[in-house]
Order: structure tokens, then C-alpha cells, then sequence
């Protein structure tokens, strides 16, 4: 364990525990992160929801992230995936994004929020648009195809 990356890390967590108990913000609109827990420093798991106007927020669902850390953090971004089951063009079967998502922008002064929030906009918000980061190309087959058959997939998936 690099002591850079245990002391960031340990930032990070303290930052986002804040602002989930300061946050006066209810905008539905957004994405937003209701709780983190950790069994190590390395390993969090994150609850979120999705915005109440994205066919993922009306489902009225918290959905659960798994968020990874290396001894290379923050010089490496972390690993985020999600552990409920959700259909979309970003998230394969059994919950990984491409790693594309997060690592092309990664630069070593963001915190973990920072690649937590981005996946959650691209996953509940910006799925629509064909992106690099597609890895399930069923869904966006089928979204592209049958827009109404991808709806009823997201909410008989979760």
C-alpha cells in the first residue's frame, strides 16, 4: 500500500461522506450519490440513484456500485462497476463499463467523485448517444432498433 494512495484515498472518502450529509441539493434532475461504505480503503460501495427524468430514475431503484482503488492512486483512476443488474449500451451483464469512460480524462488532481459522477451521468443520462464506451452491443442495438423494447428491458432487467 503506497502511502500517497491510502492518504488520498482516505480524502476522498472523507470528502464524499461530506457532502452526501451536507447536501441540501434535491434536485431529481441529477444523478446524485446517497451512501458509501467501505469494508477497506481500497474497496467502496456506493448507492446512488438516478435522475427522477431518466427511464432509470422513474423506476424509483437505488442502484449499488462497486468502486476499486490501486497502489496507483490517484495517478490511476479507479475501477467502478456496478453490482445491480442494469441494462444499458454502457454496462455489460455482469456490471463493467469500459474502462475508456473514466481513463481518458483521468488526471491525477479529480477525486473518486469525480469518475463516480461520470459514469452516473453517462449510464443514466447519456446513454442514448453511441459512444466508444458501448460494451453490451445488444442493448444498443436494441435501443437504437426498438426504443420502446429497450424501455421495458431496463425495467424488467433491475
Amino acid at each position: 500500500m503506497s502511502s500517497l494512495s491510502v492518504k488520498r484515498i482516505g480524502k476522498d472518502l472523507q470528502l464524499v461522506l461530506e457532502s452526501i450529509k451536507t447536501s441540501t441539493d434535491v434536485d431529481a434532475t441529477k444523478a446524485r450519490i446517497i451512501s458509501v461504505t467501505s469494508e477497506s480503503l481500497y474497496e467502496w460501495t456506493v448507492v446512488s440513484s438516478a435522475p427522477a427524468n431518466s427511464i432509470y430514475g422513474t423506476l424509483g431503484h437505488n442502484y449499488e456500485l462497486a468502486v476499486l482503488f490501486s497502489d496507483d492512486y490517484p495517478h490511476e483512476h479507479p475501477t467502478v462497476s456496478f453490482t445491480t443488474p442494469i441494462y444499458s449500451p454502457l454496462v455489460t451483464p455482469d456490471g463493467n463499463i469500459c474502462e475508456k469512460l473514466i481513463e481518458s480524462g483521468w488526471t491525477p488532481d479529480q477525486h473518486a467523485s469525480d469518475a463516480i459522477m461520470l459514469v452516473l451521468y453517462k449510464v443514466f443520462e447519456d446513454y442514448a448517444e453511441r459512444c466508444e464506451a458501448d460494451v453490451h452491443q445488444e442493448a444498443r442495438k436494441c435501443l437504437e432498433l426498438d426504443p420502446i423494447e429497450y424501455e421495458e428491458r431496463v425495467r424488467h432487467f433491475h
